[in-house]
């Protein structure tokens, strides 16, 4: 299996802990965090980094990056 490491950043805070996928799957999910803007970046070893820019959180919401 392929291990992938999410890891969330909140603007202007630090950094959040990593987390590592259902390997079975794929699926993850992190938090809850307090509301604010974060960027999100996944690796796995042998492919290119995704990462996501600033995005807006407010409280209660989820954010969804859908299948990648």
């Amino acid at each position: 299996p392929i291990c992938v490491h999410v890891s969330p950043w909140m603007q202007g805070g630090a950094g959040s802990p990593a987390a590592t996928t259902d390997a079975s799957t794929g699926a993850f999910e992190l938090g809850p965090y307090p509301p604010g803007e974060y960027s999100l970046t996944i690796r796995a070893d042998g492919y290119p980094t995704i990462r996501f820019a600033r995005h807006a959180i407010g409280p209660d919401e989820v954010w969804d990056v859908g299948t990648l």
